[in-house]
């Protein structure tokens, strides 16, 4: 454990490795123009919500599948449009371990979008709630493929600000890609960064203690990746324990370490019951970096029977 976790987000030994197995080889082409101009055709709706409308397409150019995102209204969600294309097209352009960015363009909000690369099995949210088999070796290179990703979007001084299962996207080959970037913000040289307003960002049952407060460091985005390790491991989905209200949030988070304790002896190996219980530690000073998280899911790797598959359990 480090005595500064956000300090260290950009040392030499938070640097994150290279995962190339959604890197595309050789020239990369990329969308710019109006949606209207470009040669793509509609295949069917992901997702629509309050903010945005999230659609697979055919990009007839290259012959492949691609995710475009509009936005809803101009007021709510162009903000995060824009600020989503700045963040994959330049800040966080060819991260390890990110979303791939294919193009985009941003006008009004009527024909401002961003593309990204086709994931094929879709969200960690829905591939833990669904019936695929997860194996104790797979899930930990999940978490370390969502930790790769963190180490670099720290080391740029980026907070994601919505660490959830449902942000990250889950390959053919079972690897892990940060998405969503609409919330991200660099922080400044405090190592946080403050909302605006009291502005609660992020969502209920992921959000950190100090997120109550307005603000954000790299390791809030540690806490919430424990949340989501604790859903990895015990193949559950945190949403159903909270509503968007305060208070049932605060309890939960104050549960968390019964809630880990207790799996311990059932499913959960205690290496990995470790690990979540010291990313979701009140203290932002007490969790781990990316470095240690590394070391710890690495020893894991040596102690766990990665062939055993994980069952889901109630949290």
């Amino acid at each position: 454990m480090q005595s500064s976790r956000d300090e260290q987000a950009t040392t030499e030994s938070n640097k994150p490795e290279t995962n190339k197995s959604l890197t595309s080889t050789g020239q990369v082409a990329y969308l710019t123009r109006p949606l209207h101009q470009e040669s793509v055709g509609e295949i069917r709706t992901l997702e629509r919500t309050s903010t945005s409308l999230v659609t697979l397409c055919l990009w007839h150019k290259t012959h492949e599948k691609v995710v475009v995102k509009e936005p809803i209204d101009k007021y709510r969600s162009l903000p995060a449009i824009r600020n989503e294309y700045a963040m994959l097209g330049t800040t966080l352009r060819g991260g390890p371990n990110i979303v791939p960015f294919r193009g985009g363009y941003i006008g009004t909000e009527y024909n401002s979008y961003v593309v990204t690369s086709f994931v094929a099995n879709g969200s960690l949210r829905d591939f833990l709630l669904g019936g695929s088999v997860l194996t104790w070796g797979a899930a930990i290179q999940i978490m370390d493929d969502v930790r790769n990703a963190l180490a670099f979007v720290h080391s740029k001084n980026v907070v994601h600000r919505d660490i959830k299962s449902a942000n990250i996207l889950i390959d053919s080959n079972l690897r892990a890609y940060l998405a969503d970037f609409g919330s991200a913000r660099g922080y400044n040289i405090s190592g946080a960064y403050r909302s605006p307003q009291d502005t609660k960002m992020g969502t209920p049952g992921y959000r950190s203690p100090e997120a109550f407060e307005s603000i954000h460091y790299a390791a809030s985005d540690i806490y919430s990746f424990g949340i989501v390790m604790l859903e990895i491991a015990s193949r559950r989905n945190v949403s159903k324990h909270i509503e968007d209200d305060v208070d049932a949030e605060e309890k939960w988070n104050e549960a968390i370490p019964n809630r880990v304790s207790a799996a311990i002896s059932a499913t959960i190996p205690k290496g990995i019951a470790s690990l979540i219980l010291n990313c979701c530690k009140t203290s932002r000073e007490q969790r781990p970096s990316e470095k240690d998280i590394l070391t710890t899911l690495e020893d894991c790797r040596k102690t766990i029977d990665l062939n055993v598959k994980i069952t889901p359990r109630p949290l």
